[in-house]
C-alpha cells in the first residue's frame, strides 16, 4: 500500500538590508528618488552598494518613529535595487531606486549597524478566468474615474497621463497609478497590501472617486471664501468714497442697487461729510430699493 506524501514548497527567503521609509511607498516597476538621513538608513544603502544586493524598502506605520522595530513597519513593501547615490553631506544622502517586485516581511533584525530583513517574494494574484469579465468592467470604471479626476487636476505631467491613458494593463495601471499619483501614502500602502488584482483595482477607483469629491468640495470652499472677500472689498470701497473729496469712480456706480448700500447711506451720521456725487447716489439707490421691497 502507497503511502501518499505532501510536499510542502517553501517559497525563497532572503535577508537583504532595509531602509523604513516616511510618509513613502515605492512600487515595483518604478523608478523613485529620495533623501536618507538616519544612521541606519545610510548604512544599509552603503551595504548594498558595496556588495551588489538590493535593498527592501518597507514604510512606517508613523512618521515620528526615529527607531523603528518590525511591529512599527507595514508587512509589504518592494524589493528595490539601488541605481545612484549622492552624498549631499555628512549626514544627508540621495538615493535613486527602481522597484522590483513585491515582497513580505517576515522578519527583522534591528541590532546591527543597518535594519536587516528577512521577507518573501509576494507576487499579486492575477484574476482566474472566470474573473476576466469583471476585471474589463473594473479596467473600464477606472479609466472613467481617472478621467474625470484629469478634469479636476489638469496640472499632471504630460507623460504620467500619457502613460496612464494609452495603457490597458490592469497589472501596470494597478501600479503606475498610486506610484505616480497624489494619494495619501496610507492610501498607497492599502494598494500594496492588497494581494489581488481585481482587489487593487477596487481601491484605486474608490480612491479616485475619493479624491474628487474632496477636490469639488474645495473648489466649493474656494468659491465662498472668494465670494465673501469681494463682498469685503466692495463694503470698504463704497465706505472710501463716501468720505474722499474726489468724484467718485465711474465703477463705483456699480457697486450701488443693493439693499445693503441703501441701508449704509440712509444710517449714516448727520455730521458726515460725503462726496455730493456720492451722496445723491446713495438717495437714489435708497429709492429705488424701496420700490423693489
Amino acid at each position: 500500500m502507497s503511502e501518499k506524501v505532501t510536499i510542502k514548497v517553501e517559497r525563497k527567503k532572503l535577508h537583504l538590508p532595509t531602509i523604513a521609509l516616511r510618509g513613502l511607498v515605492v512600487f515595483p516597476n518604478n523608478l523613485v528618488h529620495f533623501e536618507v538621513g538616519r544612521e541606519k538608513s545610510i548604512a544599509a544603502v552603503e551595504w548594498a552598494m558595496a556588495n551588489n544586493s538590493n535593498v527592501f524598502l518597507v514604510a512606517q506605520k508613523s512618521m515620528d518613529t526615529t527607531e523603528p522595530q518590525q511591529a512599527d513597519l507595514f508587512s509589504y513593501g518592494v524589493v528595490a535595487e539601488v541605481k545612484q547615490v549622492l552624498r549631499v553631506s555628512g549626514d544627508l544622502v540621495k538615493v535613486l531606486v527602481e522597484g522590483k517586485y513585491r515582497a513580505k516581511l517576515s522578519a527583522l533584525d534591528a541590532s546591527g549597524d543597518f535594519l536587516l530583513s528577512e521577507v518573501r517574494p509576494a507576487p499579486v494574484r492575477a484574476g482566474k478566468a472566470d474573473d476576466a469579465v469583471e476585471t474589463e468592467a473594473l479596467l473600464r470604471a477606472l479609466k472613467a474615474g481617472f478621467d474625470e479626476y484629469l478634469g479636476m487636476n489638469p496640472r499632471l505631467g504630460k507623460d504620467v497621463v500619457f502613460a496612464i491613458v494609452s495603457s490597458d494593463d490592469p497589472a501596470f495601471l494597478s501600479e503606475y497609478m498610486p506610484a505616480n499619483l497624489l494619494f495619501r501614502y496610507e492610501d498607497k500602502q492599502a494598494v500594496m497590501d492588497e494581494g489581488t488584482l481585481n482587489g487593487r483595482l477596487k481601491k484605486l477607483i474608490e480612491m479616485l472617486r475619493r479624491e474628487c469629491q474632496v477636490m469639488k468640495i474645495e473648489k466649493e470652499i474656494a468659491e465662498k471664501v472668494n465670494e465673501s472677500m469681494d463682498k469685503n472689498q466692495r463694503d470698504y470701497y463704497l465706505h472710501e468714497q463716501l468720505h474722499t473729496s474726489q468724484p467718485p469712480d465711474p465703477q463705483f456706480v456699480f457697486y450701488f442697487g443693493t439693499e445693503k448700500s441703501a441701508a449704509f447711506a440712509q444710517n449714516l451720521p448727520h455730521h458726515t461729510k460725503v462726496n455730493p456725487r456720492a451722496a445723491a447716489l446713495l438717495s437714489v439707490c435708497a429709492v429705488c430699493c424701496r420700490k423693489q421691497s
